[in-house]
């Protein structure tokens, strides 16, 4: 599981106990600092945190809140507000942070779920106040903090298009900062005691209003739970409609922008042999509205299973499809309402050149498992048939299929000259009891046709007059009672390292032709 989302998730976990953390007397400490104004909001924010132990005043009575809080002292602090274990953690190797150092702990594990990173010289440098860039790259990280798609800042000194923006970004949509000036946000500017505490109390704030939504464990009699599939995004903006908080046991679902989307969720218990295993799955629609200026999400468990979408190509067919009709193997049409049938068109963003393909493509959408065959025509009596073959998996539809080719011709262009002799190699097409294709030289080339059903590969030999030979390799394969033929011309050379390649992956075993397509 992703390790930021599990800190992300630990972290709201630890928050819900936060209000009610007991310090002990030993390290208490005075009520007021006689330099900070408890009634301000910095104010409030130190004695919040002063009161859970995660900071101290000094023995003077003071807090200075206009001090640099280093990078080591801000990772102490981080990793004591999400209660992170600081003592079975993996050694970053940081030159300079030996495990002795009294950061070593809160530095390893914020470093091993990516919250910090050290310098390209292999130092952390501990020692060194934190930036306001740093600090925001640490927050938005730690809490999994996004802003939605288009947020804008008033600071001239972040640059669009970079990271540092996209962090700042999220701190300014929730309200967590408001920049040193309404133009400037202060990147390299260090960060004080005071603000550290502003920016940790303002994001656990706002991060209790956040979480609208959970899934546990317990509800799916499982030890564990995570997100195996996801939708989250608006399908035609690309914007994020909701982002998930996981750790393990729950999984935190938190609004970003009104839209529909899904979460496959998988739960698992651990064996005898300590290893985990899936017990159930679960499909929730994730639903984000706006009530009363305030988005709210709506869980609803749903046993539908998404449709598959297969590519059609207008250049592979030979003509414009404009006519579909699908059968089974039994020779039933398929209810119409079992699938849609669409072309593609191209959207033209005013300002940009976006050149269109020659041909034209085309998305068929399979609602149905089994096994058919999509029949294309025009209105000029072309016609050509596809094999499809349609599964369920983790509640959506998976999609195998081909298109029919019972022939092809390699071309003279292809060969380069003039064939003497065809030959078809014994390694491959030999392998088969029955001869699988069959060859014949015409003037335009070699045409290839299929000579039994099933799967297999062949490879031809063709030689010239001045004994110059190529190969030409392919496979054929059956899906839904179609068989589709695909081959590539090849030099003896690369002949040989498919052959060698052939032998490797079992030689004559052609029965399984799954991933054949990585060999053309």
């Amino acid at each position: 599981m992703n390790n930021k989302k599990i800190f992300a998730m630990a972290m709201t976990a630890a928050l819900a106990t936060s209000a009610i953390v007991v310090v002990p007397e030993a390290s208490a400490a005075p009520k007021k600092f006689k330099d900070v104004d408890a009634k301000a909001e910095y104010g409030q924010a130190i004695a919040n945190l002063v009161e859970r132990g995660v900071v101290k005043g000094y023995a003077d009575g003071t807090f200075r809140p206009h001090q640099a809080i280093t990078r080591g002292q801000s990772a102490k602090m981080l990793a004591n507000m999400l209660a992170l274990d600081t003592e079975d953690v993996v050694n970053p190797e940081y030159k300079d942070v030996a495990e002795t150092n009294e950061y070593y702990g809160a530095i390893a594990a914020l470093t091993e779920v990516d919250v910090f990173s050290g310098y390209a010289d292999g130092s952390f440098r501990p020692n060194e106040a934190i930036t306001r860039e740093q600090l925001a790259k640490m927050l938005t990280t730690a809490y999994a903090l996004l802003a939605p798609n288009g947020t804008t800042l008033p600071f001239k000194d972040v640059l669009v298009h970079t990271e540092a923006y996209d962090n700042v970004a999220a701190l300014y949509h929730y309200g967590i900062t408001k920049g040193q000036s309404p133009t400037e946000f202060g990147l390299r500017n260090s960060v004080t005691r005071a603000q550290f505490a502003l920016f940790t109390t303002r994001t656990e704030q706002m991060l209790e209003n956040r979480i609208q939504a959970k899934i546990t464990a317990d509800e799916l009699d499982a030890a564990i739970i995570e997100a195996t599939y996801t939708e989250e995004s608006h399908p035609e903006t690309g914007e994020e409609i909701f982002a998930l908080h996981e750790d393990g046991e729950t999984i935190g679902i938190e609004a970003i922008s009104e839209g529909k989307g899904m979460i496959i969720v998988s739960g698992s218990n651990v064996t005898e042999e300590e290893e985990y295993e899936v017990v159930t799955q679960k499909k929730y629609i994730v639903e984000v509205t706006k009530k009363e200026e305030k988005l709210v999400v709506t869980l609803t468990e749903s046993t539908d299973v998404t449709p598959t979408e297969i590519s059609v190509e207008e250049e592979a067919l030979g003509f414009e499809p404009k006519h579909i009709e699908i059968m089974s193997l039994d020779g039933k049409i398929l209810d119409p309402t079992m699938y849609t049938y669409e072309k593609n068109t191209f959207e033209v963003i005013e300002g940009e050149e976006i050149e269109e393909p020659e041909t034209a493509s085309y998305t068929l959408t399979m609602k149905a498992a089994g096994a058919y065959i999509a029949t294309f025509s025009d209105d000029e009596g072309n016609s050509r048939r596809l094999g499809l073959a349609i599964s369920e998996s983790d509640f959506s539809f998976v999609a195998m299929n081909v298109i029919e080719k019972n022939e092809v011709l390699v071309s003279q262009d292809e060969i380069g000259f003039n064939v003497r002799d065809m030959y078809v190699e014994q390694f491959t097409a030999g392998l088969a009891k029955d001869k699988i294709v069959h060859t014949q030289l015409t003037n335009d080339g070699v045409k290839i046709t299929r000579a039994t059903e099933g799967n297999g590969l062949f490879s031809i030999r063709l030689t010239g007059g001045d004994n110059e030979s190529i190969y030409v390799h392919g496979f054929m394969y059956e899906l839904a009672g179609i068989t589709t033929i695909e081959y590539m011309v090849v030099t003896s050379e690369e002949m040989d390292e498919l052959q060698n390649l052939l032998q490797s992956l079992g030689g004559g075993n052609l029965g399984d032709l799954a991933g054949l397509e990585g060999l053309m």
